[in-house]
């Protein structure tokens, strides 16, 4: 089956998943904390969207593979994989109705084809092609400017962020601070990282972030011209632990954080 199928199956599934989301978010919800984590939610209307989609992904194409946050289907690994996080930003879904996202990755031997990025209450499809560039609501983003320097910088990173990075690797970012702008956080990896493609933010930084996290939206960032990786880790199985991961919207940038700011105690 060729990918431009899948492209176009998927594009029109999340926008279906996005209304039921949308509906969902008005009603009642069954909330629940994951390993006792009052930092760390999940709704059943997480659950209720990735079986949509598997479901419908299943029933149209055969012989798939699926990578998903709620585990609905276990993960057996095959060539073509689907990387699936039915809400990025629950916290934001439960508590604000905004700033959450539907991510759907599509991979192929474990490389990427493309990824669909929804924010659901905006109403904005992102989309990165391998090879073919980032897109917004179907208009190509421009290329990032690759001489911004740090001081003009805008950097997403949470309070959790900073203190896990400090007591597992002795980093103190607090110190970056200083040399940049301004600093944000705003509790939807997918969301950040379409936002930093688009020119909207320039650096990204998480201390625990999973496949399905960015799986997606690092398509775009890679498109745009910005530079993602995993500071302290060679690579990241699609199957694994939560890592650290950084983005920035040039090589130069992410030289500078992972040099100036993220060499103490590296594993």
């Amino acid at each position: 089956m060729a990918p431009e199928e899948k492209l176009i199956f998927a594009q029109s599934l999340i926008r279906e998943a996005g209304a039921q989301l949308r509906s969902r978010s008005r009603s009642e919800l069954k909330i629940h904390l994951k390993n006792h984590d009052v930092g760390d939610l999940v709704s059943d209307a997480d659950k209720q969207i990735e079986k949509l989609l598997v479901t419908a992904i299943r029933k149209r194409f055969k012989g798939q593979s699926f990578l998903t946050e709620e585990k609905w289907v276990s993960y057996k690994p095959k060539t073509q994989t689907w990387i699936i996080d039915p809400i990025d930003g629950t916290t934001n879904f439960i508590t604000w109705k905004r700033d959450y996202t539907i991510s759907i990755a599509y991979y192929e031997e474990e490389r990427p084809v493309f990824g669909l990025v929804y924010d659901v209450e905006a109403d904005d499809l992102y989309l990165g092609l391998t090879g073919g560039g980032a897109w917004k609501n179907g208009e190509r983003l421009a290329t990032l400017p690759q001489e911004k320097p740090l001081s003009r910088c805008v950097a997403d990173v949470s309070l959790k962020s900073v203190a896990l990075l400090k007591s597992k690797y002795g980093i103190q970012l607090e110190k970056l601070a200083s040399h940049i702008r301004g600093h944000r956080s705003r509790g939807c990896a997918s969301l950040c990282l379409c936002r930093l493609a688009a020119g909207e933010l320039d650096i990204y930084l998480s201390a625990h972030l999973k496949t399905w996290d960015y799986a997606a939206a690092a398509i775009l960032v890679n498109e745009a011209g910005g530079v993602w990786g995993l500071p302290f880790h060679d690579r990241q199985a699609l199957y694994s632990t939560s890592v650290p991961f950084l983005a920035a919207g040039s090589r130069d940038l992410y030289t500078q954080i992972v040099n100036k700011f993220l060499t103490v105690n590296r594993i």
